[in-house]
């Protein structure tokens, strides 16, 4: 079928017949495809399932249909096309489908054998309402579908049958749709998808309902998924991460289930939300086979039991009732025929709904004796009398009167007018019963004479039944004959003249003398008054945990004693009436009011007891339980954090901590306190080792004190980093002494004896005349002791520097010098790796009449640098060309003799006008100008005696000459550069 309609007016022109490509589908709501790949279609809008044939085999219903199908055709196999059922009880069920009707197709459904599993979804515009049913027309064939074996011992292929669901009445409250309970009871709200498994378990998604159902092949339904509110779904969904059975729906529509059987429920509105059930945990039911049994037989305890351990509840059909007991479930047979129990189990929050179990229990019919009673006549008689017969064997209360139909026959071989006892014969006639069978025991017809006599039965008073359970009859014949008892009505025997009182009523007995052939029999009755015996209902011990709201509807069924023979509680019927303190009262005693409520006696039952007395039960609301959730603690801890203690009670009240260990509470405080927004306790670790914190809550008037919590956790050691402290020395120069720095100190710790005593041991490889370079310093923990830390040790480094030296250079480092005068260059001197010591300048050898002159001559070094840097010294070197000794650096000797005397009064006359002049301004008193004078008149004479000497100095001789400077301290540490000097 390669498109589809919705156009067009619904009704019987919509192609069935033909290609399917061109028939008219009017608001399909669901597909199906069968094992073969026929398609079959809910045609909502035409209010009929039609299917497309599209190969072999012909799909079964087709076949039951007896229609001839063509390959790429559509045709309707339930429902008749644009007609609605309009009112209950006219849909067609039990009948073929082809002739049902429907009220809304929503959903349909295929098993593997071809049945047709159909939700119409009912209609809420008819008058009454149509409930909502799942329909299924059966193809034919094994096996049949479990459950429309349910629904029909016989179903015929082709037809319809309801298997879920009633159409009488759609559920309109929750708690009132039948569920759980027999799926054909239950009562759905738009039962809008429906789907099978291979177990013949039917799903419904009851939308109205806001629940996911499921009907198992034993016939129980149950909700797997939602909370059941017909009409009143959630406004939003509700309950995500809970039990699937607590969820809130809002439109749930269909639903799917994956491989691994998780749930997938599409639900509609307000905003389209796919939810996932997870699978419950499965449980099954032991219930074990019933016995057939008797009608009378006495109620009967249920013993069925769920693998989960969660209570099973029991549905019943057949002649029978269920009764709540207190250590169960009863059954009470209340007529002859099959009864069938279903064991269910709805599963909870943690299991899923358990496959319902039934058994079947056969009840045989009760035995009654009719037995002749006895009759007389007189010889002169000419007919014999009317016969009657007394009936025995009665249970369960029932009479004559209210049990059994039609009379006996009676027979004698009687001759009349001859004297002597007959047998009465007794057979069925027209007797018929529904829980009973018949056994017959003959009577006596005695033919007397005709004499009278007379019988003075004493009257046999009251009893009350219990009590007074047999009587002795007394009764006397004026004849002397003896005398016989029977019980005309009413519960009792009679044996001899011993009456024996079978339950409470009127008794009437007979007492008579069938006569002999002198004397005509006698009869008289009396009438004993068996009262009811007293019945005391004693209402129940009920214990409720504080805070839990009273609801007297919830406390079990009362005790009522005073029952006579084998009776039991299970006759009763109906509930007590308590009262009793409302709301959540506090703990304490309270006393539980009884009265008669709707307790009642079953039938057979009323005439024997009464309720005579109501006694008070008790409510005892006990201080409710609390338990505390302690989050967990980390197993390790570090000494000098801290850990935050965090705990609830579930009363709310406020969680003491305790402790044992290295540890102490944060500002003294060692509760929390809900109420107050204290919610968390700090630890504050002192040291280490095994630290215990146990929770506790003490409990107060309404609540029992928790068990306590105990938490342990270890503090392990913080770490202390012992780092040795590099070093740095000059080669040579001896190691200095080796340091160390502790870091890492906690909770407020230092290098106090407290906290760690001894000492790190350190060493090194490097000696004094090691090369320069890095040499590790080794640290060990030697003598260190700290109880709360572990040591990380990081080693040094000690480096040795090459030993301090100094350069020497010339600037400029070439003079020229003209013959008989000086030059002058400056000798820088650079230090080297923290030089220290004094430097002693000289010249190396020397050409002739070549002399040099150093200012200064000695030079101190004392290692400091300056930004990184070591800070040079210079001085300068005059070198002369005139062979005397240079008094004063730069001075220089004229080339001839004859200007030499008058140049040298010219410079100290200079000089000494220098002085003066430069001196003029500061020299201010007499003593200052005598000393420029002495000086003066000094050089003067000095330079007079020079010019006065005959003898000339010889003069370098020109040439290229390489002058060596040298320097040299105390420790023979030398440098030198050096100097070319060219003579002109």
């Amino acid at each position: 079928m390669n498109n589809c309609s919705s156009a067009g007016s619904s009704g019987t022109q919509i192609g069935d017949g033909g290609s399917a490509t061109s028939a008219t589908l009017q608001y399909p709501t669901d597909a199906k495809s069968d094992a073969a790949g026929n398609i079959y279609i809910a045609d909502n809008g035409n209010v009929a399932v039609r299917v497309v044939y599209l190969q072999n085999p012909e799909p079964p219903i087709l076949v039951q249909d007896k229609i001839s199908a063509s390959t790429g055709n559509i045709y309707t196999v339930a429902g008749i096309p644009g007609q609605y059922c309009g009112a209950q009880g006219i849909c067609g069920d039990n009948g073929s489908a082809l002739s049902a009707t429907f009220a809304n197709v929503t959903s349909l459904d295929i098993d593997s054998s071809g049945n047709l599993y159909i939700a119409d979804a009912g209609s809420s515009f008819t008058t009454p309402v149509i409930g909502g049913t799942i329909r299924l027309v059966y193809a034919g064939g094994n096996p049949v579908p479990p459950l429309l074996k349910i629904a029909t011992e016989s179903p015929v292929a082709g037809d319809i049958y309801a298997i879920a669901g009633t159409e009488s009445a759609a559920c309109s409250a929750a708690g009132q749709c039948g569920v759980p309970g027999p799926a054909l009871q239950a009562q759905f709200n738009i039962p809008n998808f429906v789907r099978i498994d291979a177990g013949g378990d039917t799903y419904i998604a009851d939308t109205g309902a806001c629940v996911i159902r499921k009907a198992d092949a034993a016939g129980y339904i149950s909700n797997i998924a939602g909370t059941e509110s017909p009409g009143a779904c959630a406004t939003s969904p509700t309950g995500n991460g809970g039990p699937a059975t607590s969820a809130g729906f809002s439109n749930p529509l269909n639903f799917a289930f994956d491989s691994q059987d998780n749930l997938y429920i599409a639900d509609g509105t307000p905003d389209f939300v796919i939810w996932e059930a997870l699978p419950a945990l499965p449980q099954t039911i032991t219930f074990n086979s019933l016995e057939p049994v008797t009608y009378g037989t006495p109620p009967i305890a249920l013993t069925a039991t769920a693998s989960s351990g969660l209570p099973v509840s029991y549905s019943v059909t057949g002649p029978a009732t269920l009764s709540t007991t207190p250590s169960g479930t009863d059954l009470t047979i209340t007529g002859a025929g099959t009864v069938q129990v279903t064991a269910s189990q709805q599963g909870n929050t943690q299991y899923g709904a358990a496959p319902s179990v039934t058994q079947s229990m056969t009840v045989n019919k009760a035995l009654l004796t009719v037995t002749a009673l006895p009759a007389s006549i007189t010889t002169k008689a000419t007919q014999l009398p009317t016969f009657q017969a007394e009936f025995t064997g009665f249970v369960n209360g029932d009479s004559q009167k209210t049990a059994i139909t039609g009379t006996p026959a009676f027979s004698t071989p009687a001759v009349l007018g001859k004297c002597g006892p007959y047998p009465i014969n007794v057979s069925q006639g027209t007797l018929a019963a529904a829980n009973y069978t018949f056994a017959f025991s003959p009577g006596t017809l005695t033919i007397t004479g005709d004499a009278g006599q007379t019988i003075t039965f004493l009257p046999p008073g009251t009893a009350t039944y219990g009590q007074t359970p047999t009587v002795a009859l007394k009764a006397q014949a004026s004849s002397g004959l003896p005398v016989d008892f029977t019980v005309i009505s009413g519960p009792a025997t009679v044996s001899g003249s011993t009456l024996q009182i079978t339950g409470g009523g009127v008794i009437t007995i007979e007492a008579y003398q069938p006569g002999n052939c002198s004397y005509a029999a006698a009869t008289v009755t009396q009438t004993l008054t068996v009262n009811p015996a007293p019945l005391t209902v004693t209402g129940p011990a009920v214990s409720l945990p504080y805070a839990t709201t009273v609801n007297p509807a919830q406390f079990p069924p009362p005790t009522i004693t005073g029952f006579v023979g084998g009776d039991t509680q299970a006759i009763v019927t109906g509930n007590a009436q308590y009262s009793t303190v409302s709301g959540t009262p506090q703990p304490g005693t309270y006393p539980i009011q009884v009265s008669q409520g709707t307790l009642a006696l079953a039938p057979g039952y009323r005439s024997n007891y009464t309720f005579a007395s109501f006694v008070p039960g008790q409510l005892t609301v006990t201080t409710a339980s609390q338990s505390i959730n302690f989050t967990q603690i980390p197993p390790f801890t570090v000494y000098g954090s801290s850990v935050t203690l965090m705990a609830t009670a579930s009363s709310g009240l406020p969680v003491v901590f305790s402790l044992t260990g290295p540890a102490t509470f944060f500002a003294n405080q060692n509760a929390t306190n809900p109420g107050a927004g204290i919610n968390t306790v700090t630890l504050n670790l002192t040291g280490v080792g095994a630290v215990t914190v146990t929770a506790t809550q003490s409990g107060n008037a309404v609540y029992d004190a928790a068990q306590q919590v105990p938490q342990t956790f270890t503090v392990t050691p913080a770490v202390l980093t012992i780092s040795a402290n590099s070093a740095t020395r000059t080669y040579g120069v001896a190691n200095p002494t080796l340091t160390y720095l502790i870091s890492n100190f906690v909770n407020g710790d230092g290098d106090v004896p407290r906290v760690i005593t001894g000492i790190p041991y350190l060493s090194t490889t490097a000696t004094q005349q090691s090369p320069p370079g890095d040499y590790p310093i080794v640290i060990t923990q030697g003598t260190l002791f700290a109880p709360n830390y572990t040591f990380n040790l990081v080693n040094g480094t000690l480096t040795v520097l090459p030993a301090g030296n100094y350069t020497l250079a010339a600037s400029p480092p070439s003079l020229s010098i003209q013959s008989g005068h000086s030059g002058q260059t400056t000798i820088v001197i650079t230090p080297n790796n923290d030089y220290q010591g004094t430097i002693t300048l000289s010249c190396g050898s020397l050409p002739a009449d070549i002399s040099c002159i150093f200012s200064p001559t000695t030079y101190s070094f004392n290692g400091n640098t300056n930004g990184g840097l070591e800070n040079p010294l210079q001085g300068t070197l005059t070198i002369t060309t005139l062979g005397g000794q240079t008094v004063v650096g730069a001075l220089s000797q004229p080339p001839t003799p004859s200007g030499g005397p008058t140049h040298g009064l010219l410079i100290w006359a200079g000089l000494t006008g220098l002085l003066i002049t430069g001196s003029r301004k500061r020299l201010k008193n007499t003593r200052i100008w005598r000393l420029v004078i002495v000086i003066t008149l000094s050089l003067g004479a000095l330079t007079l005696a020079s010019c006065g000497s005959g003898n000339t100095a010889a003069l370098a001789a020109p040439g290229t000459a390489t002058i060596t400077i040298n320097g040299v301290d105390a420790q023979n540490v030398a440098s030198s550069t050096s100097l070319t000097v060219t003579i002109q």
